[in-house]
């Protein structure tokens, strides 16, 4: 399977969409808007690509959490229910993007750096055997999932400790941030991670939906924080007592 596209879903992490301070219906719609939007330019004339990429910027200027991480105004929805890159030379559903031998070249990173780049998440295979068990979720949350290398760490360490598997960490970590109603905001952009002190990962877990996080920097490790990740921890208890399928 691939981390990016696969045949039911797909993670634009790398696009910056999690850097929004939308809440997922906002962001969906805000995803579907872009798309409709792009679709509907006429993208013959360079002149309106380089247009539409301007005002894309302008638009979620001040819906961005970091302002240091780009988010792409080129993100839309290349298929139904998956999210990609309209730019994509053959992944756009823009009739009109086969004008461009290289149309990526139109964007803030390029062609080079898009297709070139790969996250920590899919270069090391964060999710290992359990890669497959992502592919039933739905885009939003798969992408929350699917590009946070660290998170998927966080998983590894608690499955281990708890001797439980790791689709069903998921499937409980998915559950709680619904029951907590929180969300997960980073960047897919994960550096110097070899650096990282030891933590505790639920403190992770719970820090990560505190607030945002840069991924590249220690995690900053709240109170509030460590109260949400010990929630979470007595979910694992309470459901790995149980002995039961909780999805």
């Amino acid at each position: 399977m691939s981390y990016c596209q696969n045949k039911t879903t797909s993670c634009a992490a790398c696009c910056g969409i999690y850097n929004l301070s939308f809440r997922k219906e906002e962001l969906l719609h805000w995803i579907k808007q872009n798309t409709e939007s792009f679709l509907q330019t006429d993208i013959s004339k360079k002149e309106n690509i380089v247009r539409f990429r301007e005002l894309g910027e302008k638009k979620i200027q001040n819906q961005k959490i970091s302002q240091e991480i780009y988010v792409c105004p080129f993100v839309g929805f290349v298929a139904k229910g998956k999210i990609g890159c309209l730019l994509h030379p053959t992944g756009s559903p823009h009739p009109q993007i086969s004008l461009y031998a290289h149309p990526q070249n139109f964007s803030f990173y390029g062609e080079a750096i898009c297709q070139g780049y790969n996250c920590f998440s899919k270069e090391k295979e964060a999710y290992g055997k359990e890669a497959s068990f992502l592919q039933n979720m739905e885009t939003y949350v798969y992408g929350q999932l699917a590009g946070n290398y660290r998170l998927a760490q966080c998983f590894q360490e608690i499955a281990e400790q708890e001797n439980i598997s790791l689709s069903f960490v998921i499937e409980l970590f998915i559950l709680f941030m619904q029951k907590v109603k929180k969300t997960l905001h980073y960047s897919s952009f994960e550096l110097s991670l070899s650096k990282q002190e030891k933590q505790n990962p639920y403190f992770i877990v719970g820090a990560m939906l505190d607030k945002f996080q840069k991924p590249e920097e220690r995690v900053e490790i709240t109170e509030e924080a460590k109260k949400i990740g010990m929630q979470f921890r007595k979910e694992v208890a309470i459901a790995k007592a149980s002995q039961k399928k909780v999805i």
